[in-house]
């Protein structure tokens, strides 16, 4: 999707899901595997996760990610 869609897909979603307990934050991240490693391998170090993910996608496609981080480990769910 691109990010205007994406942006409008998050606003129905909202900002967290729950699955199994865990509480995951939902997050727009690039769509691409590649695009999306590199954005995880930075996104402890960001406050700006938004301006992670367009830095990070080659295409300029997204989707949407509920994300989990306890500061060292980081979880992902598909949205």
């Amino acid at each position: 999707m691109t990010l205007e869609e994406i942006k409008k897909r998050k606003n129905i979603v909202g900002n967290v899901i729950e699955e199994k307990g865990i509480v995951y934050k939902v997050t727009i991240v690039p769509k691409r595997e590649k695009d999306f490693q590199d954005f995880i391998k930075d996104y402890l170090d960001k406050e700006n996760k938004l301006e992670l993910a367009i830095a990070c996608s080659v295409n300029q496609k997204f989707k949407l990610c509920g994300i989990w981080s306890d500061g060292v480990n980081i979880l992902k769910i598909n949205i």
